[in-house]
């Protein structure tokens, strides 16, 4: 789940809220960093939903008008 603002993305690994990460879009080919904001669920096996905040408001790295 993407929007203009951010994302909520899975991983395997465990981040921690306020860590910042680089976040790369593979089809645009372009990377920004983000703010992790909170850990939101768990999925199955053991992949966690975390919420994740972009830090450069002049990046669209998801091209959402």
């Amino acid at each position: 789940m993407v929007n203009r603002h951010g994302a909520r993305i899975a991983l395997k690994n465990a981040l921690t809220p306020g860590e910042r990460i680089i976040v790369t879009n593979l089809q645009r080919e372009e990377s920004c960093p983000f703010r992790v904001v909170e850990r939101t669920n768990t999925l199955y096996g053991s992949e966690s939903e975390w919420g994740v905040e972009c830090l450069s408001e002049d990046i669209n790295i998801w091209g959402i008008e």
